[in-house]
């Protein structure tokens, strides 16, 4: 109620007019048939809703013998598990005033893992799998049915059809026409819920020097005045010894294509991948300068641990551009011109959704260099046509004059 308010009332709106409300029937996914999770899910729900005296009720010998055709034969007509649904439905309708509803909420979460099986088995067998069908069906029951009687939830980490990458385009095709009969409603935290979220995640060691946390407040300071969005300092510097560019472009970069959201957060603040925030750690020592890790540093843990989904995501032409900016660098050029065009690389690609844009100010921050560097180096870009300046943007930006197109 609190963080989605319009949100909220609209819910109890629904939820008054449903009467007796819905049985939720909350689905933790795993890799095996769609058909047998749904059924092992639905029974468990009704079992949960039902009396515990008396005659059990016809639903649950249907639901059993539908289990046991599957698990000896392996196959079940979707139109059986439709059914099998309607008849939960009726019986819910029908039943005694205690456990009475008025349909089915079914929430399948974890559902990435159901359709990776599914996506697997029909690219190991030529016919087409059931599941994606199935679901296909289980959308179209939910569709068809009135006063929210039947309602679907998925919950993954992508978009349907992304599961289907591994698949032949016929295959594909068929992928994105069922996933476009779903409402997608992505989850996207603001940018101040995912400072905080990084900045709960780091704890840091009671042989901190005092000087290192002097010196990251300060940054922290720098950090909230060059984004136009409203970040507390404290978050920011309750991050060390991640740069605040670093943790408040994280959740934006990861949001994209080339990760998991939340998952591929944790995974670069925990693993020990190369050039990863582990491995950055394991490296500090407190007789030296205060670590910083910065954005070029993410950039490397980018292109090193994730070049495999960079080449295949939306933004493959825009990594490209960056690789092929470096190669062209002039044999005089310094660390700071390969700094900068990562920089900007990154700012490009995530920094506007969180108050970040590619101009002189947040280039110097970013980069960590002297003013004077910053614009010499920056004139140096423009000058071998790395760089452009776009003036309705304020903001740098890399020369794209190639017709590199990873994609083809």
């Amino acid at each position: 109620n609190k963080f989605w308010p319009n949100q909220a009332r609209a819910i109890q709106k629904e939820r008054r007019s449903l009467g007796r409300g819905l049985l939720p029937v909350p689905i933790t996914c795993e890799r095996s048939p769609l058909n047998l999770v749904l059924l092992k899910g639905l029974r468990k729900a009704l079992e949960g809703n039902a009396s515990t005296s008396g005659k059990k009720p016809k639903i649950f010998y249907e639901i059993d013998r539908a289990i046991n055709e599957v698990n000896s034969s392996h196959t079940l007509l979707d139109s059986s598990v439709i059914s099998i649904f309607n008849s939960a439905i009726t019986y819910l309708h029908k039943s005694k005033s205690d456990s009475q509803k008025d349909g089915i909420c079914l929430i399948l979460d974890e559902f990435g893992k159901c359709l990776e099986w599914a996506a697997q088995s029909s690219s190991m067998n030529s016919s087409d799998n059931n599941d994606i069908y199935l679901l296909q069906k289980l959308a179209e029951a939910a569709g068809r049915t009135t006063a929210g009687k039947f309602i679907l939830i998925t919950v993954q980490h992508q978009g349907i059809e992304e599961y289907a990458e591994s698949l032949t385009l016929k295959q594909q095709k068929e992928w994105h026409k069922i996933s476009g009969r779903f409402e997608i409603v992505p989850y996207l935290e603001s940018p101040q819920h995912l400072v905080h979220l990084i900045s709960n995640a780091i704890h840091l060691a009671k042989n901190v020097p005092e000087k290192w946390l002097k010196k990251s407040k300060s940054v922290a300071s720098k950090a909230a005045e060059i984004t136009s969005q409203k970040l507390p300092v404290s978050a920011l510097e309750s991050c060390f010894p991640l740069c605040p560019s670093v943790a408040m472009m994280l959740g934006p970069l990861f949001r994209r294509d080339i990760g998991q959201n939340e998952r591929s957060l944790f995974s670069f603040l925990s693993s020990n991948e190369p050039n990863g925030f582990s491995s950055f750690i394991d490296e500090i020592t407190t007789s030296g300068a205060p670590p910083h890790f910065a954005i070029t540093n993410l950039y490397d843990y980018l292109t090193t641990s994730l070049k495999s989904s960079i080449l295949k995501s939306q933004d493959s032409r825009a990594w490209a551009t960056a690789e092929e900016a470096i190669r062209r660098l002039p044999k005089s050029s310094s660390a700071i011109h390969v700094d900068i065009i990562k920089s900007i690389t990154l700012l490009t690609l995530a920094g506007e959704s969180v108050g970040l844009k590619a101009d002189t100010k947040t280039i110097e921050f970013c980069v960590g260099a002297s003013k004077a560097k910053i614009k010499g180096a920056l004139k140096d870009l423009q000058n071998d046509s790395i760089l452009v300046y776009r003036e309705f943007k304020s903001a740098f930006q890399l020369w794209d004059g190639s017709d590199i197109d990873p994609q083809q």
